[in-house]
């Protein structure tokens, strides 16, 4: 080996699959690894240690982590680690599959320390229902994102019938204040304009007495140039508080909900064990569309959930179809082994929820370009995330024109115009704008 050789910083790569949380603990598994020297490089690359962030929340989640994870190890490049929330439900599984180590989430805050013993040790899980504390891991970065993301929150103590997070994540636990404002000054003094107060169940959010909307508070009155993003959140945790944060802070806390009402039937809501109807949910996005016309208002939907009956589904499409959404997730409903709904009698089948899911989409597809239309001609912030791409405070997606690298991630003000493009692979349609 020569001198050059042995000067070369060992590399890591990750793989996150699911939601923003995860993004966040990769991150924080990121700086654990980065401490000893090592430094990042892209994914499915000849690195030293390639690290999967697996999940769990739907089968389909469980195979995409599998996939990857055997595309891994056929390179046969590097040590193989795997993580998450597939790791907390199915460590022995996973090791099987070939890796060189399983952490699950109750350990995966000491995942560097694991892998130096791995040899001794490779499958390393415990009981995380026990946790009652979530670990402080500073992050001053967020990789080459344009936006960051903050973990204040993690576990669920809620047992929706349908859900198996709170078996893979633990109960409901939240980072101190001083540490939220801590990690938030840090961020921005790193010259993020954009962070995402995301978690398990970030409305759970309870701390040294403090509620989500308190110590959103204290957040919106920090100076400095940046937004406040909250990521999806339960419909009963937007409270009046809440409410009055947006009106009080317009420009600094984004007008932007990513809400998980699953459905639009009251008798399938209580079946799922959730704690609202659908009259709460219209009281709701009325109130956000009083509030703002434009306010971004995200959906999750499942179709197909055991029971569902047609009449119930056409439920869901009304109730959609008469409010304000600007957006929307849909997912067929999947049994989960270890909830109670896997065992649920009286299954849809796989035709019709996947019939259902395309007229959802398409109803959703609908109210989406009709908010972009809406949008036309209106003057807004935005934050590029690429030379060509950005995303506007109620996150709508925008096409710009090739823009100069400095300006990713800052930002700037645009006139949006009337043109609606979406590509083969663009998650959203995206509206042309200039920069004023």
């Amino acid at each position: 080996m020569t001198p050059k050789d042995m000067s070369k910083k060992p590399q890591i790569a990750l793989y996150t699959l699911g939601c923003r949380a995860n993004q966040f603990d990769s991150e924080s598994v990121m700086a654990q690894f980065k401490q000893q020297g090592y430094e990042r490089t892209s994914e499915f690359s000849s690195a030293d240690v390639h690290v999967v962030n697996t999940c769990t929340v739907t089968n389909p989640g469980d195979a995409k982590s599998r996939q990857v994870i055997k595309k891994i190890l056929k390179m046969n490049s590097g040590k193989v680690i795997v993580t998450g929330c597939s790791a907390q439900q199915d460590a022995k599984a996973l090791a099987e599959l070939g890796v060189d180590l399983v952490v699950d989430n109750a350990n995966k805050d000491e995942l560097y320390q694991h892998f130096l013993n791995h040899s001794h040790t490779p499958v390393v899980t415990s009981s995380i229902r026990h946790l009652d504390k979530i670990k402080n891991t500073p992050i001053e970065n967020f990789g080459e994102k344009a936006r960051a993301h903050l973990k204040i929150q993690d576990g669920c103590n809620q047992y929706c019938s349908y859900c198996i997070i709170p078996f893979v994540r633990g109960r409901s636990r939240s980072l101190p204040p001083h540490s939220v404002l801590e990690q938030l000054q840090k961020l921005i003094q790193n010259g993020y304009q954009e962070i995402v107060l995301t978690g398990i169940h970030v409305g759970y959010y309870n701390s040294e007495d403090l509620s989500l909307s308190q110590i959103l508070s204290q957040i919106l009155e920090m100076p400095g140039n940046f937004r406040i993003r909250i990521s999806s959140i339960e419909p009963l945790e937007i409270d009046e508080a809440m409410l009055a944060l947006f009106r009080k802070y317009p420009k600094k806390l984004c007008r932007h909900l990513h809400i998980a009402i699953q459905s639009g039937s009251d008798a399938i809501l209580s079946e799922m064990k959730r704690r609202y109807d659908k009259a709460y949910l219209k009281k709701l996005f009325s109130s956000l569309y009083q509030l703002d016309p434009l306010f971004g208002i995200g959906l999750d939907v499942i179709v197909g959930f055991p029971g569902e009956t047609e009449e119930q589904f056409q439920e869901t499409l009304t109730f959609i179809k008469n409010n304000p959404v600007s957006y929307g997730h849909v997912f067929r409903f999947s049994p989960k082994k270890g909830t109670p709904a896997a065992k649920y009698p009286h299954s849809v089948s796989g035709k019709i929820k996947k019939e259902r899911s395309e007229v959802l989409r398409q109803l959703i597809a609908q109210q989406q370009s009709q908010f972009l239309n809406k949008m036309a001609e209106s003057t807004q912030e935005v934050i590029p995330e690429t030379a060509t791409s950005g995303c506007t405070a109620n996150y709508t997606h925008v096409r710009l024109n090739n823009i100069s690298p400095d300006a990713i991630g800052k930002i700037l003000t645009v006139k949006l115009k009337k043109q609606i493009t979406q590509n083969k692979n663009d998650k959203f349609p995206s509206i042309e704008a200039t920069i004023i």
